[in-house]
C-alpha cells in the first residue's frame, strides 16, 4: 500500500501521536506544512494530504455544494440538464438511499440500470446469496412483489384465503411442501392465474397448480387421452 507520509509519521501515528504536529511535507492544496491527521479508517493517526485548513475548507464546500444540489433538485423525475458521464443523454437518476438521497446521479437511468446488470453478472453467486439471504430474513416481501405483478396485495390474499378456509380451491386440502427457503416451514398458498391475460384465479396447493399447468396445455392433454384410449383398447 502506498506510503502517504514518512515512515517516521506512521511509527509515530501508530503511537497516538498527537494532533498538531508535520513531517515538514506541505500540504497539496497551498503548500503550507501538513498538520492534519487522520481520525478513523485504515490511516487512522497518519498525516492528510491537506493541512487543517484546507481540509476544513474543502468540508464546509462539499456540504454547501450537497445543499445547494438539493434545493435545486427536490423533486423527483426531471433533470438539470447536465449529461450524464457515459453518454448524451440528460442524467435523470435520483439516488435512493443514503446521505445522497434524491440528489442526481452522474448516470442517466438507462446507463446506471446498464451498471448494475453488469455487476450482477459479474457477481452471481454473490448476488444470489445476497436475495436468498434477504427473502428467508422477509418472506413477506416475495408473496408482496408476486401481488403486486397481478395487480394485488396482502389484504386481497388475506381475504381469499379467509374465503376459501385456508385450503386449496381445488382438493380442499393445506399446503404439506416445505418452503425451501427460509427455516423450513410450511409455504404458503400459491397464487393460480390464467397464462393468457394474468386474471388471478384464486389460492392452490402446489401439487394442485402442478397438476392445473398440465391441463391447461391442451395439446399435451389430447395426446395423453389418445394414449390412455389406444391402451385401453389393448385391454391393458
Amino acid at each position: 500500500m502506498k506510503e502517504h507520509a514518512s515512515k517516521a509519521t506512521i511509527e509515530a501515528g501508530m503511537r497516538g501521536w498527537v494532533r498538531g504536529a508535520s513531517d515538514r511535507k506541505s500540504c497539496e492544496r497551498c503548500g503550507a506544512p501538513r498538520d492534519y491527521i487522520i481520525k478513523s479508517g485504515e490511516r487512522k493517526g497518519l498525516l492528510h494530504s491537506y493541512c487543517l485548513t484546507c481540509r476544513n475548507a474543502m468540508v464546509l464546500a462539499s456540504a454547501r455544494r450537497g445543499k445547494e444540489a438539493k434545493e435545486m433538485n427536490v423533486t423527483w423525475g426531471g433533470s438539470d440538464g447536465r449529461p450524464c458521464t457515459k453518454c448524451p443523454r440528460a442524467r435523470d437518476y435520483r439516488y435512493r438511499s443514503g446521505k445522497r438521497k434524491g440528489l442526481l446521479h452522474p448516470l442517466c437511468k438507462r446507463c446506471r440500470a446498464l451498471q448494475q446488470w453488469n455487476w450482477v453478472q459479474r457477481n452471481k453467486d454473490k448476488e444470489r446469496a445476497r436475495a436468498l439471504a434477504y427473502l428467508a430474513a422477509n418472506p413477506s416481501r416475495k408473496l408482496r412483489w408476486e401481488l403486486k405483478c397481478y395487480g394485488k396485495d396482502e389484504v386481497w390474499y388475506a381475504q381469499q384465503l379467509k374465503r376459501q378456509g385456508g385450503v386449496c380451491a381445488i382438493c380442499k386440502k393445506p399446503e404439506t411442501r416445505r418452503a425451501y427457503r427460509g427455516n423450513g416451514s410450511v409455504a404458503r398458498l400459491g397464487l393460480d392465474h390464467h397464462h393468457g391475460t394474468g386474471r388471478v384465479r384464486g389460492l392452490l396447493c402446489s401439487k394442485c397448480n402442478w397438476k392445473l399447468g398440465i391441463l391447461e396445455d391442451g395439446p399435451w392433454v389430447r395426446a395423453a387421452m389418445r394414449y390412455l384410449k389406444m391402451h385401453e383398447r389393448d385391454g391393458l
